[in-house]
This record gives structure tokens, C-alpha cells and sequence, in this order.
């Protein structure tokens, strides 16, 4: 099986490298009683997004933390000389 960005190649996952940044962070509304919320990933390295709408990223360290959707939203903080956005 042929692999591009760790996905095999006929994955409709869409995999976007967001080294660039130092931080990124997710934040989801008070719904139905429960309080808001955020979760914050540090050296994020890469995002694959399912048709889902489902975020899947990368750190720096190895950890795949996967994000529903439903957040309100999303920020990230470049790393120093980075590009600001990157897709």
C-alpha cells in the first residue's frame, strides 16, 4: 500500500502540515448545560481532516488527539518567524 502523508493514497482524508505553529486550541460553546470548554495541542506538527468534519493532529511529541466537530473556534499561535496562516 502506497502511503502519502502516513495516509494510503486513495484516503479522503485531507492531511495539512501545520509545523508552523507553536500552539493550536479548540474551543466548543456551553451546549444543553454544560459548560464551554477548550483543548489545547502543543507542537502540533500535523491536521488530517475527515469528510467528517473530525480533526486528527499530530504533536510534536507523537500523540494523535482527535477533535469532533462542534467547536466554535479554533486559534493557533505561529512559532516565531512563521508564516500566519497556512491553509
Amino acid at each position: 500500500m502506497r502511503l502519502i502523508n502516513n495516509l494510503p493514497e486513495n484516503s479522503d482524508i485531507k492531511a495539512i502540515d501545520i509545523s508552523s505553529e507553536r500552539k493550536r486550541k479548540y474551543y466548543y460553546p456551553r451546549i444543553d448545560g454544560n459548560d464551554a470548554y477548550d483543548i489545547t495541542i502543543d507542537r502540533p506538527k500535523m491536521v488530517y481532516i475527515t469528510p467528517e468534519g473530525n480533526h486528527r493532529v499530530l504533536d510534536d511529541y507523537g500523540w494523535v488527539s482527535r477533535i469532533p466537530p462542534g467547536w466554535s473556534v479554533l486559534s493557533w499561535l505561529p512559532g516565531t518567524d512563521q508564516p500566519h496562516v497556512v491553509a
